[in-house]
């Protein structure tokens, strides 16, 4: 009796700690009365981002079989929700969602669709009124099914398996920088710094390209670096590492 008492009395106070704002909570509170320190407005519950990168393959060389499937055109589209127990600005969160991938002709699919899990840490220090965190940190688990054609079926004759299945698995680690997005584009800082830019050219064409990629800076604020392993019905197995950049919210 006296250690089952002990135990729910832990269990108590850490449940206290874990759901009960802190002294962070309560002193960003009364520095933004109204707007996050009201804890029935916390934290956006959407998540999601779009994103292009690379996909390097760890096994056999282009010549062997398999061949090594490096991709260069490797993208992704990934919508969840995130559930965060404690308000700005700090909390740890849990989120699930779904994700689907396009690649080159070069991997082992070309499209993939995968739902997982993602779980990490999001914090929140600036005066923007909107309630997506300025930066949270994640790590993924993502089961994914994907298909690829492996021939023109002219090539194959009679043959039907034209297109290959299998499934695989993807581990992540990513951070995404909301913040970064809103102070690019708020307070005159990108049209500020586009006129600099476009001074600093010596043609139209160069002062063009580079106010253009000086815009889609801002709109970099998302990366992740991934490890997959993949395997197709014909126990054909690929692992391969990658990264990705792209924006999300």
């Amino acid at each position: 009796m006296r250690y089952g008492f002990r135990a729910f009395s832990v269990a108590s106070l850490l449940l206290a700690s874990w759901l009960a704002p802190s002294a962070a909570h309560a002193q960003y509170a009364e520095e933004y009365p109204g707007q996050y320190g009201n804890t029935n407005r916390r934290w956006a519950l959407m998540q999601g981002n779009i994103a292009g990168g690379v996909m390097f393959d760890s096994g056999q060389g282009q010549d062997e079989i398999p061949p090594r499937r490096d991709d260069f055109g490797f993208g992704s589209i990934y919508l969840g929700v995130a559930f965060m127990p404690a308000p700005p600005p700090i909390s740890m969160f849990f989120g699930a969602g779904m994700e689907m991938t396009v690649a080159g002709a070069r991997g082992p699919y070309q499209i993939s669709a995968g739902a997982g899990t993602r779980v990490g840490f999001a914090w929140k220090w600036t005066r923007y009124r909107y309630t997506v965190p300025d930066l949270y940190m994640y790590l993924k688990f993502m089961p994914f099914v994907g298909t690829g054609s492996v021939a023109q079926e002219e090539y194959l004759s009679d043959q039907p398996n034209v297109q290959t299945t299998g499934g695989g698995v993807r581990v992540a680690l990513g951070f995404t920088a909301p913040a970064w997005t809103a102070f690019w584009y708020s307070d005159g800082n990108i049209a500020v710094g586009g006129v600099g830019v476009a001074a600093s050219a010596n043609s139209i064409d160069e002062a063009a390209i580079c106010c253009v990629g000086f815009m889609l800076l801002g709109l970099l604020n998302h990366m992740e670096l991934t490890y997959e392993s993949y395997q197709t019905n014909r126990e054909d197995r690929t692992d391969r590492v990658g990264v990705r950049f792209g924006v999300g919210f």
